[in-house]
C-alpha cells in the first residue's frame, strides 16, 4: 500500500500541474480575446469619427436631403486603407463596419483594416467578387464569438422573426454607390453546402437558387426578388459546428449611384 503513494502523489501532483497549466493558458487567451476586441471597437470608432452612420443603419441626419448623398467619404479612406471596398450597417447600428477585400479569404480573418493582427479580424468581400458588388451574387464574411465580439454576431438575431420586423435591410454603402440591402432568407447551412455561385449560368439557374434559398429560411418575407436583382449574402459562423455558418441572404436597391 505504501508503495503505491508515491506513485499516486506523482499522478496528483500531474493532474494538477496540467489544471493549472490550462487555467493560465485559458485565462491568456481570454485576456488576448478581450484586448483584441478592445482593439478592433477603438480601431472601428476611428474610422465613423471621419464617416460614419446613425445608429439606425441610415445616413446620418445631417446628410440627408432630396437627393441622397453617401455618407462616408472613400477617397481619403481608401489612400490610408487600399483594401477597403464598402461600409456596411444595419441592425438597429449594432453592425456598422467597414468592409474589406484581400486577394485571399483568409488574410482579414486575424487582421483589422489597418493590417494589425486582431483574432476579431475585418467583414470582407470574397476575394472573387466585384468590388462594385456588380455580380449575381456577392459574399461578406465575419466572425462570431460566443466569448463576445464579432462584427457579424448580430446577424443570428435573424432567427427571430420580431427582429426581422424591426430591421428589415441593411444599407451598403460603396464608391459607386449606395444600396438597401433587403433581408428576404435567412437560415444555418454548412459551409460546404451553401451554393457560393457568384454568377449563373441563366435566369432560371439563378430563379432555382432563390426558391431553394426561400425555401430553406427561417424567415417568411414578402420581398419580391427576381432572376435580374443583384444578392448580397452575409455569412458568420454559429456556435455549434466548425463547418456551420449563419447566412442572410439580401436583395440590393440602389439608393444612389453617385458619390458625395
Amino acid at each position: 500500500m505504501h508503495r503505491k503513494e508515491p506513485v499516486f502523489r506523482l499522478v496528483l501532483w500531474l493532474f494538477l500541474f496540467v489544471f493549472l497549466f490550462c487555467a493560465v493558458y485559458a485565462g491568456a487567451r481570454l485576456f488576448r480575446l478581450r484586448d483584441d476586441i478592445d482593439r478592433a471597437r477603438a480601431f472601428r470608432d476611428s474610422l465613423r469619427a471621419q464617416d460614419a452612420c446613425d445608429a439606425s443603419g441610415e445616413p446620418a441626419a445631417s446628410t440627408l436631403q432630396e437627393v441622397h448623398q453617401c455618407p462616408v467619404d472613400f477617397a481619403p479612406l481608401r489612400e490610408k486603407y487600399p483594401a477597403l471596398c464598402a461600409w456596411l450597417s444595419g441592425c438597429g447600428g449594432e453592425i456598422d463596419t467597414p468592409i474589406a477585400q484581400a486577394a485571399d479569404n483568409e488574410f482579414y480573418l486575424r487582421h483589422l483594416l489597418d493590417g494589425s493582427t486582431n483574432i476579431l479580424g475585418t467583414p470582407f468581400l470574397d476575394s472573387r467578387n466585384q468590388r462594385s458588388f456588380a455580380d449575381d451574387q456577392s459574399f461578406c464574411f465575419g466572425h462570431h464569438m460566443d466569448t463576445g465580439g464579432g462584427a457579424f454576431s448580430p446577424l443570428l438575431s435573424y432567427t427571430d422573426p420580431a427582429f426581422y420586423e424591426r430591421w428589415p435591410y441593411f444599407t451598403l454603402h460603396t464608391p459607386e454607390g449606395c444600396f438597401r440591402a433587403q433581408v428576404f432568407a435567412a437560415f444555418p447551412a454548412e459551409e460546404t453546402a451553401y451554393p457560393y455561385t457568384r454568377e449563373f449560368e441563366s435566369p432560371a439557374a439563378k430563379q432555382a437558387f432563390l426558391d431553394d434559398v426561400r425555401a430553406r429560411s427561417v424567415l417568411k418575407t414578402d420581398v419580391s426578388v427576381t432572376p435580374a436583382d443583384r444578392i448580397l449574402t452575409l455569412s458568420t459562423c454559429t456556435s455549434k459546428t466548425n463547418d456551420l455558418r449563419f447566412v442572410v441572404c439580401t436583395k440590393l436597391v440602389p439608393i444612389a449611384s453617385t458619390h458625395r
